[in-house]
């Protein structure tokens, strides 16, 4: 009996201190400004045995005499954003820096030097758009931007997301993944289209 005992408090010591599985899937584009390639976007989807998945975005472009950087990172708890931050440079000086955190629940977000406040929940973020397609969803929380965007299927499998300035991004799906997304901007066509 205590042989039992002991055996059964050793397996249950063992799995607490083991590193619980993570499962990662990446996604890979390239970014095309006009007919030329600028740059890629990497997308990641890690989740965790705790319940909890982490969107993270990393895009480089080189174009003419920008070279701009930015990631995104959110972090999903039980299907609620719990926190989020996103960085931006251009040229190597910091354009942008958003943070945003789950806190007594509402989201205290810091956007640059200026705070806000959002008391509604957060269940899908722009960071989620090339791993899920937004079926049924009408709001997308923009991580840069510190504010919400409008979307909506405006063909089968294409979706409009209306930024806070107006301007429109539209995202194509194939099996549930973002295959392109296409935006302009400066008078040029931008697409980001999976390789991988």
């Amino acid at each position: 009996m205590t042989k039992l005992f002991f055996n059964g408090m050793m397996v249950i010591l063992l799995t607490a201190f083991m590193p619980h599985k993570k499962e990662t899937n990446r996604l890979q584009y390239l970014i095309w400004i006009g007919d030329r390639q600028a740059g890629s976007l990497c997308v990641e989807k890690i989740l965790s045995a705790e319940q909890e998945c982490v969107f993270s975005m990393k895009t480089q472009i080189d174009f003419m005499f920008w070279e701009i950087s930015s990631t995104i990172e959110s972090k999903f708890r039980q299907n609620q954003l719990w926190e989020a931050c996103a960085n931006e440079k251009v040229n190597g000086k910091i354009k942008g820096c958003t943070k945003t955190f789950f806190v007594d629940n509402q989201y205290e977000i810091k956007k640059d030097e200026i705070k806000k406040i959002v008391k509604e929940p957060i269940y899908y973020s722009v960071a989620m758009l090339y791993h899920h397609e937004p079926q049924e969803v009408r709001q997308i929380f923009m991580e840069r931007h510190a504010n919400f965007g409008i979307i909506k299927e405006i063909a089968s499998h294409k979706y409009e997301l209306t930024l806070p300035n107006g301007d429109k991004n539209y995202y194509l799906y194939e099996n549930g993944i973002c295959k392109e997304m296409q935006t302009s901007t400066m008078m040029k066509k931008i697409r980001f289209v999976l390789v991988r």
